[in-house]
């Protein structure tokens, strides 16, 4: 299992209600009701290290604010306010990571049918068993907290699937294109042997010498199907033009560093030729 960096959050009213969820733990801040009562001026050490901490990531529903303000207004001071600006719009994670833009303008029902948690479903509310000002009393129903809490802890629930997902998809990628380049150099070695047309056995008897396993014949019989007929000179020539394409033209991220002591490299050469 890899670790699951979210944790669902919302907003309500600017601070009349703020929803946290992690993991199978849900929690309710009146936060205006807790500022007023209790007659803080600031906001609790705590709340602001977990609101504050970069190592996690603040999943919300599609109508949240990336710059939503917890506020609430003093005796002692004109105001207290606290932006989270780090929160992601749950629809927007899911579009990027399952690769569906449609969701950008879907519902959090949408998502959850993609996310298969659709046997989850949103609470419903007799007429008048809402109330209207959420910090109104210290208590909440139990209907009143289950439609509170239902879109962050769905937010949680899909951000959590969409994280284990893309990291056991980008596992199984590099593990994929490993395989594939044991089985090409595999194929190659196959050449230099005097192999002039290798077949899958080839292949076979020569993967555990590069450190592959040599029962995936799937792949090993992809890669027979796309060089039959094909020259092993212009397959590395065509491997070369592609590899070229894929590296970034000036401004790369590969730096070179300067020789020490500030000698340039044409001043070294000189001193050479001397």
């Amino acid at each position: 299992m890899y670790p699951n960096p979210a944790a669902g959050i919302d907003i309500i009213n600017g601070g009349d209600l703020l929803l946290l969820c992690v993991k199978k733990q849900c929690l309710i801040i009146q936060f205006r009701r807790m500022m007023t009562l209790d007659d803080l001026t600031e906001i609790p050490d705590s709340l602001m290290q977990f609101l504050n901490d970069k190592s996690i990531t603040l999943v919300g529903p599609k109508n949240i604010s990336h710059k939503s303000t917890l506020f609430y207004v003093s005796e002692v001071r004109s105001e207290i306010k606290l932006e989270c600006n780090r929160i992601v719009d749950i629809c927007y994670l899911g579009a990027k990571i399952l690769m569906k833009p449609k969701l950008l303008t879907g519902t959090l029902e949408d998502l959850m049918v993609e996310a298969g948690l659709d046997h989850i479903k949103r609470p419903i509310i007799n007429n008048g068993e809402m109330r209207t000002n959420w910090q109104s009393s210290s208590v909440l129903s139990e209907e009143e907290v289950k439609y509170a809490m239902y879109e962050v802890y769905s937010c949680y629930l899909i951000a959590s699937k969409l994280y284990d997902a893309n990291c056991r998809f980008k596992a199984a990628s590099s593990h994929s294109f490993d395989t594939i380049v044991k089985v090409a150099a595999a194929y190659v070695l196959a050449i230099l042997g005097g192999h002039t047309s290798p077949c899958a056995n080839d292949l076979k008897d020569i993967l555990p010498c590069v450190g592959a396993e040599a029962d995936d014949d799937d792949r090993i019989e992809l890669l027979l199907s796309q060089v039959k007929g094909k020259a092993i000179t212009g397959l590395i020539a065509t491997a070369r033009e592609k590899f070229a394409k894929s590296v970034p033209a000036g401004g790369g991220a590969i730096a070179i560093a300067a020789p020490a002591g500030g000698a340039s490299a044409e001043s070294k050469e000189e001193k050479v030729e001397e």
